[in-house]
């Protein structure tokens, strides 16, 4: 699922209108107009965290680099492949932080590449 789609359904689930979402992470409606229809096509590393911090997710499900968001896994304790890349001593918090930001710009087909590096890395491949 694309950016887009897990931000609107993320903020339908949580049953708020777009000025709501809008007010709590500082930004005018026209814009979250534009996250939620692909129209926006880099956002922010900051305003990823601020979205991802307001659904209790993480950005990398916001980024769509993990299938599961956080709620499902403490659910089913199914770990998300950050997690894993932490535990694991390949990665910390910071680094995905800092990764977060090196790809703010980085294109839709170069983040599925990275993906499946990353999966590759994981033994998932």
């Amino acid at each position: 699922m694309e950016m887009a789609n897990r931000i609107k359904n993320l903020r339908l689930a949580a049953n708020m209108t777009q000025e709501q979402l809008a007010a709590k992470i500082g930004i005018n409606n026209s814009a979250l107009a534009k996250y939620e229809n692909n129209r926006m096509k880099t956002i922010r590393p900051e305003m990823i965290e601020k979205l991802a911090d307001v659904f209790h997710v993480s950005p990398a499900y916001i980024m769509g680099w993990e299938a599961v968001n956080d709620n499902i896994q403490a659910e089913t304790g199914r770990k998300t492949y950050v997690d894993r890349l932490v535990e694991s001593g390949i990665l910390n918090r910071a680094a995905v932080k800092d990764i977060l930001k090196i790809c703010a710009d980085v294109s839709d087909d170069d983040l599925i590449k990275f993906r499946r590096i990353m999966l590759i890395i994981m033994g998932d491949d």
